[in-house]
């Protein structure tokens, strides 16, 4: 297996091609939290201050890799069971905990200031332990080394931004590789709280720069060849000895991605000269740059394959309900969900179903599929249903949800549930293992087939279109049922339509029990159930559960280049990979799709007449004919005090859409 090349061997590639000079480059950081202006002016910082370690300190901590094709399940005997008891699974010390789940969690408030010392006052030893013996994946930080005391193969990504940098830390890298404006161009960056940070005006052939929380960055320029190595270079080195690498701040499109109109105004001008002068938001170059994202993050997964690394972009709700972003997540070949999966979040069979697509798509290619909501964040007007509490119903909602979408048996990727446990949001470890439910343990066997459509129909509440999906496991059968509607709010009985099944059942409730005995269920808009046979597995829990038709694998027009399998020479320039075309024919529908990877098992397009929710529409900034002067300044200004994102920062707000 190819190893990335170590970060001299790419300061030695970058100084000959560039002439720059080593005095300007460093490897990074091996302290976290960092809150001042780096002096270093080549820093490997995150959005997050991420703590990036050294080759040679990632080199110093050995990671016992986790088998990915290892998911075995011993078939478990639940004739006529009053209890779940009988098959709830041991937790191992090990990861996988349990053969029917994998755990992930973002675990942030575990860190240590130094070795031994908690960030929390309400962290304990104790709650290590517990952290690790129940979570397979979580982000790397310096509480890892601890936590595989207690689980010596649980993996873990790096953080990293890749299409952009923090503007004092990039001044070693040639010119190409950034965004420049190809006509004067007046912008105002303000921070997440209102505060003006630059006001001026960059001059034609200056670098474009964007405000992205409390801080300037430069938007790289992804059409650039020795930009693509270099940046695939840092990101190998970044990741270390971990798993993969958790790719943040990705949108769909310029002006989406860069916050256009909200932290950054472009007060006239706005022509980027990379892209022909075109401004942001011009719909064929919102398409071109999401284009050149997509070729970028399929060049990406080539490297980090060959390194033996994953990659997982985290499109957020995004990939609910925006083709593009989709299109990011194949290319790379994995993603996160961050606040997608909720209740009042997913809504309606296209979603359903493109969730499920896109997970099995990723998992069949080797890839992870990270399934997260919000940090425990409940509707108001959410309802206990058939659980002990709201909170409870929204858990197995979200566990109904992973098993509607897992990985199919076999699968060489793997779908992991997000606990989102408290403690990402309000520092308070304690409340954690509150969090964990009995039924989490249960064990509901491999799956045996695809997801189905069980019902469909009007729902009596509000008489939105609503949708009943299944899937059978070997030990277990999953009904889900997604929000109806946007404005389908009614989450009680009144919305609860009868399902029938094919057999005597027992409703898994969170505590392990079981439910009575029925062959009829009831569920409400946004509720999942997971059922268990009184008597042997049929194949289908509903009687009328119909298959899914499929569709083919999106194609590409014209094709991407090949994904880059082996690092490049350091001694010669990168090979340029072959790129979608970006300049759509005047009046056409360019139409980018993810690159076409290994075939998935049976997935479908289930029609839906409600429509999605519609992405703002990126504006172009108005062009004033006779524009008010602005002060000039520097392309590259510089602002007194700024600093980098703390983690209580970006736990507080998401950047997308907390403005």
């Amino acid at each position: 297996m190819a190893k990335a090349r170590s970060f001299q061997k790419l300061q030695a590639w970058y100084r000959n091609q560039h002439s720059a000079r080593m005095s300007e480059m460093s490897a990074g950081h091996t302290t976290r939290g960092v809150r001042a202006r780096k002096a270093s002016s080549f820093a490997l910082e995150s959005l997050e201050a991420r703590i990036l370690l050294s080759a040679e300190l990632a080199a110093a901590v050995p990671v016992a890799p986790v088998p990915q094709n290892v998911d075995a399940s011993a078939t478990v005997s639940i004739i006529n069971p009053t209890q779940a008891t009988g098959v709830v699974q041991a937790n191992s010390t090990a990861s996988p905990h349990f053969s029917s789940l994998r755990i992930a969690d973002f675990g942030r408030n575990y860190s240590e200031s130094s070795w031994g010392s908690a960030s929390s006052y309400s962290r304990t030893e104790a709650a290590v332990q517990w952290y690790a013996e129940h979570v397979d994946l979580t982000e790397n930080q310096n509480a890892v080394a601890h936590f595989r005391q207690y689980n010596p193969t649980m993996q873990s990504w790096t953080y990293a931004l890749d299409l952009y940098q923090f503007e004092n830390q990039v001044s070693a890298l040639p010119e190409s590789s950034f965004l420049h404006v190809s006509e004067p161009t007046s912008v105002t960056l303000k921070d997440i709280y209102g505060n003006v940070m630059a006001n001026y005006t960059i001059p034609t052939g200056g670098r474009f720069e964007a405000a992205v929380w409390t801080a300037k960055h430069y938007p790289f320029n992804l059409k650039d060849a020795n930009l693509r190595a270099y940046n695939s270079e840092r990101i190998l080195n970044i990741i270390g000895g971990e798993a993969g690498v958790f790719l943040d701040a990705h949108a769909v499109g310029f002006a989406d991605t860069y916050n256009i109109g909200r932290l950054t105004t472009i007060n006239y001008g706005g022509g980027i000269q990379e892209y022909g002068g075109r401004r942001p938001g011009d719909p064929t170059f919102e398409v071109e740059y999401n284009a050149d994202v997509v070729n970028w993050l399929h060049q990406l997964q080539g490297n980090l394959s060959a390194a033996g690394k994953w990659g997982a972009v985290n499109q957020a709700t995004n990939l609910g309900y925006d083709q593009r972003a989709r299109d990011q997540a194949a290319a790379i070949g994995g993603f996160e969900t961050e606040n997608l999966i909720a209740p009042d979040q997913v809504r309606g069979s296209d979603t359903v179903q493109a969730l499920y697509d896109l997970t099995q798509r990723v998992t069949a290619n080797g890839g992870p599929a990270i399934l997260s909501g919000i940090w425990n964040s409940i509707p108001s007007d959410y309802t206990p249903g058939d659980y002990g509490t709201a909170a409870a119903r929204q858990d197995m909602w979200r566990l109904s949800f992973y098993y509607l979408v897992k990985e199919a048996a076999g699968s060489p990727g793997k779908a992991y549930f997000d606990l989102t446990l408290p403690s990402n949001a309000t520092n308070y470890i304690p409340a954690d293992q509150g969090q964990w439910h009995a039924a989490y343990q249960v064990d509901v066997g491999r799956p045996t087939g695809g997801m189905t459509v069980a019902q469909s129909g009007s729902s009596p509440s509000d008489g939105a279109a609503y949708t009943v999906f299944s899937r059978s496991y070997s030990n277990a059968q999953v009904l889900f049922r997604s929000m109806d509607l946007w404005s389908s709010r009614n989450f009680g009985d009144t919305s609860a339509v009868t399902v029938s099944l094919n057999g005597n059942y027992r409703q898994l409730k969170e505590d392990g029990s079981l439910g009575p005995v029925t062959n009829t269920v009831q569920i409400r808009n946004s509720e999942g159930l997971i059922l268990l046979p009184e008597s042997g597995v049929p194949s289908n829990v509903v009687a009328n559960s119909r298959p899914l038709t499929p569709v083919p694998i999106p194609v590409i027009t014209p094709p991407l280049g090949p994904a880059v399998v082996e690092p490049i020479p350091v001694n010669a320039q990168p090979t340029p990979v072959s790129v979608v075309a970006t300049t759509p024919p005047a009046g056409s529908a360019a139409e980018i799709l993810a690159p076409p990877l290994l075939p998935i098992p049976t997935v479908s397009t289930i029609s839906n007449d409600t429509a999605s929710p519609p992405s703002p529409a990126p504006v172009a900034p108005p062009v004033p004919s006779t524009p008010e002067p602005v002060a000039s300044a520097p392309p590259a200004p510089s602002l007194a005090g700024e600093r980098s994102y703390t983690v209580a920062e970006m736990l507080v707000r998401d950047w997308r859409t907390t403005l």
